[in-house]
């Protein structure tokens, strides 16, 4: 085999290997289904691009062929770098984090791959060796999903999600390889055609076992579908295939029965739909997961509410400036965006969206018009290629239409992921690989050798190209996966046995270390090291660890959270962070300067209200915090607990007024209010509070101790030890009853067993 035949197998043998990286799962590092498949899609593709570059210098066919696709996806990549370099933070927007594993350098490695595939993959046979791969291993999560499913321990919740970890991001898998497996089913059924001049005429059809596969994959991949309960995935099947249906049943003149299958098709899809409309309301739809999440659709339902005020709130981010309208706010900064324009509205879900959570308005927001316009101009060029620039036949080009409709469709409602964009870019390389002569290689490394270039220059380019390949894979994958197997063992406590046979976990010195040595290598995951580090620092201060420890996780924290303020110093989630870190500390009056910045980051948002109005409350300045809760509460009065908040501060301020006005008389029955209640002598509330409890529980030996405290601090002795001596008969523990006694014997004698103990063990 000569050198151009091995650097050429190379690079198709990588290329293969990036199809088994579904299956990656590393426990060992920090987001284990998220990194282990980022990471290793990142080292392939440079390997691969070093073998390639290697190939391209010693044989000019392999260069990359310049075409409308081409020059799209190549467009979009230097737009969405212009609009990082600019970003409100551009370093997140290039490296990203481990949670997400996007930024600017995996969309330089998705254009890569898919040049490198455009480059080598020249044949049909070459791709059908491909898609078969990817279906095969789309079989092996198959089984993963239905293993998962039959263990409903294995799932965390009702969806299962295999090995992607997220239910979502398993649908679109199966959206993909399902149109795939139909893709190498019509191939199939071709060239079958062509060899027996008739698609049905073989004497022998029924035996081809190809055809069998190919549909049991189907319907496997359709029920995995199915159990992730992901609407948008659904939806974007039913209606791709709806659209290829059609598209067949207009285009294709020569073969009847294929026109009369695709009516067909449409005609069921029809029936399903409008049997589904027919019976959403039954309780066999209602108790099913993904039917009752797919019947939950409407304009009310508050996930649909949630992304419409999302939307919005992209919307107002892109029109606040021309720089934004333009080229966005860059990637991996939509947080700002969400902290500035926040709706109130979205009290009810997640506080720190970091997506738009719909494919146009995310592009739209990371990389402005500019971007969005060329994100769809790879779609509009790949449709051109599929209808203009090849000889597809017309099943083929109604199944890629379908692909590319029901991934759009499905991509409205969530974003991509690492295994996604692969996807993606393989069926963009997969139209643009092929012209009119689609079955004819363009070229054939195994047979000639293209004309080479000059020697010398052939080693000066193969160095040049070591040389950054070392650069790109130590900056971006050695020291990111070494940060991200220090900060693992900076999380991992210590477990100390102690004389009595009891255990704790404790945080040591090499816990420290691990988190100093995951810093200094300021890489990927630098502020999501700096988050969990408040969170140990904090944690540590009410463990036993070491006094020595402890000064040390807290004084690293403290400096980290100083440089991470300098250097996002916009960015309103670590001054809430370092507020509520301060504020575990007791260091109250630093943590009231940092929420004051962040409240004026994000004005709107209540959670950051309720902890800025906390802050206040516990620095004494009690008009001030009962101006921030009732701001709070006014934002949007349908939210309860801001509601229960500013009453609650009312009652301790000394405004029953404004908590009767908003709850009522009371007692109102949240422990929040009881403890209130005693501490600002509302003894007949905290007494109705008390009674009220045992009332609904009679049994409850905790609430019938917590009811004799209440009398012993109303002074009525005499109840409080008959109501202990009622509790005594609820419970043959004899340790309970003789701690029980015990108070009995301090209430008797004058005294307050309940000052410091308040409920009996």
């Amino acid at each position: 085999m000569t050198f151009n035949r091995s650097l050429f197998f190379t690079v198709v043998g990588l290329l293969f290997a990036v199809l088994f990286i579904p299956l990656f799962v590393t426990n060992s590092l920090f987001f284990p289904y998220i990194t282990g498949k980022n990471f290793a899609f990142r080292i392939i593709v440079e390997l691969a691009s070093l073998a390639w570059i290697m190939l391209i210098l010693r044989d000019k066919s392999y260069r990359p062929k310049l075409n409308g696709l081409s020059i799209a996806v190549l467009i979009f990549a230097i737009i969405v770098g212009v609009a990082d370099i600019f970003s409100s933070n551009p370093l997140k927007s290039f490296i990203s984090n481990f949670e997400r594993m996007e930024g600017w350098i995996t969309i330089a490695h998705l254009a890569l791959y898919f040049f490198l595939l455009t480059a080598v993959l020249r044949s049909w046979d070459f791709w059908k060796r491909l898609f078969q791969t990817s279906v095969a291993v789309s079989a092996i999560v198959c089984i993963q999903g239905f293993m998962q499913f039959a263990d409903p321990t294995a799932q965390s919740g009702p969806r299962i999600y295999a090995s992607f970890g997220n239910a979502t991001y398993l649908a679109v898998y199966m959206l993909f390889h399902i149109f795939i497996t139909l893709i190498l089913l019509a191939r199939h059924l071709k060239n079958r055609k062509e060899n027996t001049k008739s698609l049905w005429s073989s004497k022998y059809w029924y035996t081809d076992f190809a055809v069998y596969i190919y549909l049991i994959l189907m319907v496997l991949q359709t029920i995995i579908l199915f159990l992730t309960a992901t609407r948008g995935s659904i939806l974007g099947l039913i209606g791709g295939l709806f659209l290829t249906g059609i598209v067949v049943a207009i285009t294709e003149k020569e073969h009847k029965i294929l026109r009369k299958i695709s009516i067909g098709i449409i005609i069921v899809i029809f029936a399903i739909v409008g049997t589904f409309f027919l019976v959403k309301n039954t309780s066999f739809v209602k108790n099913n997961v993904t039917l009752g999440r797919l019947a939950s659709i409407s304009a009310t339902d508050n996930t649909t509410k949630a992304r419409f005020m999302i939307w919005n709130m992209a919307w107002d981010g892109v029109i606040s400036s021309p720089k934004h309208f333009v080229i966005g706010w860059g990637q991996e900064s939509f947080n700002y965006l969400f902290a500035a324009y926040y709706n109130p509205g979205m009290y009810g879900q997640e506080q720190w969206f970091d997506r738009a959570h719909d494919i146009v308005f995310d592009w739209l927001t990371a990389a402005g018009v500019l971007g969005l316009l060329s994100y769809l101009s790879i779609f509009v060029m790949t449709l051109y290629g599929i209808w203009r620039k090849s000889n597809f036949s017309s099943l083929e080009k109604g199944l890629l239409t379908g692909l590319l409709a029901g991934y759009f469709f499905h991509n409205l409602f969530v974003f991509d992921n690492i295994t996604s964009y692969i996807l993606f870019f393989m069926i963009l390389a997969y139209v643009n690989s092929f012209n009119k002569k689609i079955d004819e290689p363009i070229h054939n490394a195994q047979k000639k050798e293209g004309k080479e270039i000059n020697l010398s220059f052939q080693y000066a380019g193969m160095i040049l190209a070591g040389i950054a390949f070392v650069v790109v894979f130590y900056q971006y994958d050695y020291k990111p996966i070494t940060a991200n197997l220090d900060l693992i063992k900076s999380l991992t406590q210590t477990q100390i046995v102690s004389a009595n046979s009891s255990s704790n976990n404790v945080y040591t010195e090499e816990n420290v270390n691990d988190f100093k040595e995951a810093l200094s290598l300021n890489t990927i995951g630098l502020y999501e090291t700096r988050e969990q580090l408040l969170d140990v620092a904090v944690k540590s201060v009410g463990s036993n660890s070491d006094n020595a420890v402890k000064k040390d996780l807290v004084t690293l924290a403290e400096s980290e959270l100083s440089k991470q303020l300098k250097e996002t110093p916009n960015d309103v989630r670590y001054y809430v962070l370092g507020g509520n870190f301060l504020q575990n500390l007791g260091d109250y009056k630093n943590a009231g300067m940092l929420l004051t910045k962040a409240k004026q980051l994000s004005p709107n948002k209540q959670s950051l209200l309720f902890a800025y109005g906390s802050n206040q409350f516990a620095l004494k300045q009690y008009t001030d915090a009962l101006a921030t809760f009732k701001k709070a509460y006014e934002l949007d009065k349908s939210f309860t607990e801001a509601k229960n908040l500013y009453a609650l501060v009312a009652l301790y301020v000394g405004q029953e007024d404004i908590t009767n006005s908003l709850l009522g008389p009371g007692p109102i029955m949240d422990p929040r209010f009881l403890a209130a209640y005693k501490e600002t002598k509302h003894y007949d509330l905290m007494m109705a509070y008390l009674e009220k409890t045992v009332a609904s529980n009679p049994r409850d030996i905790q609430g019938q101790v917590s009811l004799a405290a209440g009398y012993v601090a109303i002074g009525n002795r005499t109840k409080a030890v008959a109501t202990l001596q009622f509790s005594k008969t609820l419970t043959v523990d004899k340790g309970i009853q003789s701690q029980i006694d015990s108070f009995i014997k301090d209430i008797q004698a004058g005294k307050n067993p309940f000052e410091s103990t308040t409920t009996a063990q």
